[in-house]
């Protein structure tokens, strides 16, 4: 939809979980991760030129389901958080320029992540959810070569924004 006029430039098919790429393109999963009876596809795919195509060499696990999914400005990285059937989630980082797995995250059980947003310069994610907040320095040096998670202060319970500056995050829900 044009911002000017608000014509509609153009249509393409629904996904779930949508993110914002440059160039008019987006992200998004497959219907499977969002409704009942919409099929099977749980595929993550790129919306280029009004079409959506799976994105090549990320497989979604049998007994996982898309929840989130967040990119950078640039357009160079993506993340995505999967729920497994038995109550863990994980977030996955891609290397959109070179079709690759980067790094990733596991949760431990009864984990609800709500919000992903990354810095300006994709370096770090910031997430939220179920009344906790942290930041996931990707880039960071750490022993293991996955970068550095640190708990921000603040709580909120269910957070329907996260925004940030560079200095400064905001969190805001509707139930605080």
């Amino acid at each position: 939809i044009s911002a000017a006029s608000g014509a509609v430039l153009a249509r393409a098919p629904g996904r779930c979980f949508m993110a914002l790429l440059p160039g008019g393109r987006m992200l998004g999963a497959g219907l499977a991760n969002c409704r009942s009876n919409a099929g099977t596809d749980k595929s993550l795919q790129l919306l280029n030129d009004g079409q959506w195509v799976p994105l090549p060499g990320i497989q979604i696990p049998k007994d996982a389901h898309v929840r989130l999914i967040a990119a950078t400005a640039t357009g160079s990285r993506m993340a995505y958080v999967v729920r497994f059937r038995d109550g863990t989630s994980a977030i996955q980082i891609v290397n959109l320029t070179a079709g690759t797995w980067d790094k990733n995250l596991r949760f431990g059980k009864d984990s609800l992540l709500t919000k992903l947003i990354f810095s300006s310069d994709g370096s770090k994610l910031v997430m939220a959810g179920n009344g906790t907040l942290g930041e996931w320095q990707i880039d960071a040096p750490s022993a293991d070569g996955n970068g550095v998670l640190r708990s921000l202060p603040g709580t909120v319970l269910f957070p329907q924004a996260v925004a940030s500056s560079g200095q400064r995050l905001l969190v805001g829900g509707g139930l605080e």
